[in-house]
């Protein structure tokens, strides 16, 4: 079933919220930005955002739009991060019913999906979750096709640390057996 509804994507979103919850004491736009990314790519729940590289990896400025447009009705509020970086979001639990009423047709359908996700990624940090997205990002884009031996793992480790020369080609192929092992790549 197709996300292109406003109601339905935001009913939707509610329910990722409502299930990020339950891992974090907050979240904000990085890991959501993330969490739908992993969802999209990885699971093929149908939303409609387009994803580009940006600093902290894959990013969709619809999703940020539709997290503006949100927060502007009530759904969610967009804070400041306790960390001190970025925004958190809130959900507004009374607010999203009519919402995730409206969408139970899409949250029944891919509520497995996102159980998974959420399972697999949640309490994992921001910058991890950037680490993750990007190593998924490069290589479903640049190596999609690609039998990963030790050569290809190794292109791949190198294209990553050129996106993100904060991490270590240690931390990288790690994060990659990690992926590996939780089934996301």
């Amino acid at each position: 079933m197709s996300l292109d509804n406003d109601e339905k994507r935001f009913g939707l979103l509610c329910y990722i919220f409502q299930n990020l919850e339950k891992n974090y004491h907050y979240f904000g736009r990085i890991i959501i930005q993330k969490i739908v990314y992993f969802l999209q790519h990885h699971y093929n729940v149908k939303f409609p955002y387009a994803f580009t590289f940006y600093h902290y990896g894959p990013y969709s400025r619809e999703l940020d739009s539709d997290l503006a447009t949100m927060d502007i009705y009530g759904l969610i509020e967009l804070g400041a991060d306790p960390k001190g970086r970025g925004y958190s979001v809130t959900p507004e639990p009374e607010k999203m019913t009519t919402y995730r009423e409206k969408a139970s047709d899409v949250v029944k359908e891919n509520e497995e999906k996102i159980g998974d996700a959420v399972r697999k990624l949640a309490r994992s940090t921001p910058r991890l979750l950037e680490l993750w997205a990007t190593i998924h990002w490069v290589k479903s884009t640049r190596l999609p096709n690609a039998t990963m031996d030790e050569q290809q793992k190794q292109l791949l480790f190198e294209k990553v640390k050129s996106l993100k020369p904060s991490f270590t080609l240690e931390q990288i192929a790690s994060s990659y057996e990690e992926l590996v092992n939780r089934k996301l790549i």
